[in-house]
């Protein structure tokens, strides 16, 4: 790894983000990654990114289906992480409690919530494709529980405010 690589990732380790689980099915294969390249883009209509490295698997289902799905975790779900980080992708559903969601997708369950899109744009960014999806669906399933966060290369926990 080159030392600009190395200082970028350091320098963009300092930026808190959430963490969210990435799911897609194409001819009855399920893919699922961890992302923190998540982001909403509108409102009008409801639009949101994801960042996804061409490399993977789930890069080639993605494009192939269309469409995916993005479970924002909650605090306490680091195994979850984890698993979608870094298990092989033929052992994380099994490894993962999912429910499907309105396009047939996994959900990971205890997520915060979840959003289903159809891709509507795709972009090559240098090593990775900016995947642009119109919500089609989307559920709040624990609307108290505080998110996932990933800062300096761990997990954090926010602060409970009064």
């Amino acid at each position: 790894m080159s030392d600009s690589i190395r200082q970028f990732k350091k320098v963009m380790s300092h930026f808190p983000t959430g963490v969210c689980v990435v799911t897609a099915r194409c001819n009855g294969d399920a893919v699922g990654l961890t992302v923190n390249s998540f982001t909403s883009v509108s409102l009008d209509p409801l639009m949101v990114l994801i960042c996804i490295t061409r490399n993977t698997t789930a890069h080639e289902v993605i494009s192939q289906a269309g469409a995916y799905t993005v479970s924002i975790l909650a605090e306490g779900q680091e195994s979850v992480s984890t698993v979608f980080a870094g298990a092989p992708n033929n052992q994380r559903f099994t490894l993962v409690q999912t429910e499907a969601s309105p396009l047939g997708n996994p959900v990971v369950e205890g997520a915060i919530a979840y959003l289903d899109t159809e891709i509507v744009d795709s972009r090559d960014a240098g090593d990775h494709t900016i995947f642009i999806g119109r919500v089609t669906a989307l559920h709040l399933m624990h609307e108290d529980a505080r998110p996932l966060v990933y800062h300096r290369g761990g997990y954090r926990r926010l602060a409970p405010q009064d």
